[in-house]
């Protein structure tokens, strides 16, 4: 029952993304949330789906500042259902910067798809795909496919998978409720890692990067550990 006062530097935490401004931040917290509940209690994860179902039919549920950061996001809706203009035209100018970079980096993918642009080029050569100049990915897949090719992409993504099956079976087979924890931390926090990077090239940061190898090393040698247990 003492973990439950855990709750309250959790809530900073969410309050510090509150300030952010960061749509993707908030995305990532609710999914990365949804994750660690899934995988812990399926009623509770079905609770948290009938959450987020009031508040989707109450915004006024949100806290002010998300609310009107979430509406900023259409500055004008399409005419009529059968307007043929991009969806871009919509959205105000963060999110369509955005959408036309990730347009940019297809392109740039489909001319170099096996071995890319070259490692840290991309906004070197997105000025030859997009109109708006010089600017970052704003998303670490498309990033390293561009850049890399996409080999290099479907490598980090087994890897990614490879972390997220060893946590997951820590999660599964520990009988020792610190490696639990952190297996199931991880886990959500890997889900809302997977949805930031769709939004930002978050792997630049050093902060996020370390931490997150580091958490994931963690994880690795406490599965090894558990597993050496069970053996000996």
């Amino acid at each position: 029952v003492w973990y439950w006062f855990l709750l309250f530097p959790f809530l900073v935490c969410f309050r510090g993304i509150m300030v952010t401004f960061s749509r993707a931040g908030y995305l990532a917290f609710v999914v990365g949330s949804a994750a660690a509940v899934f995988f812990r209690k399926k009623i509770l994860f079905l609770l948290l789906l009938i959450g987020f179902w009031l508040v989707w039919q109450n915004p006024d549920y949100l806290p002010s500042g998300v609310r009107y950061r979430l509406g900023q996001t259409i500055v004008k809706q399409q005419e009529t259902a059968t307007q043929t203009a991009p969806i871009e035209n919509s959205l105000e100018q963060s999110a369509r910067t955005r959408v036309g970079v990730w347009k940019g980096a297809l392109w740039m993918i489909r001319d170099h798809p096996i071995m890319g642009v070259g490692y840290n080029l991309f906004e070197t050569k997105i000025t030859h795909y997009w109109v708006g100049g010089s600017i970052d990915a704003h998303n670490t897949y498309l990033l390293i496919a561009s850049e890399m090719g996409v080999p290099a992409l479907l490598i980090f993504s087994w890897i990614l998978a490879a972390m997220f099956w060893i946590a997951y079976r820590l999660y599964r087979s520990s009988t020792d409720s610190f490696s639990r924890a952190v297996a199931l931390g991880f886990i959500g926090g890997m889900f809302g890692f997977l949805v930031s990077n769709l939004f930002g090239s978050r792997l630049d940061s050093h902060e996020v990067s370390s931490y997150f190898w580091i958490l994931a090393a963690l994880v690795a040698r406490l599965k090894l550990m558990e597993e050496s247990k069970v053996n000996s």
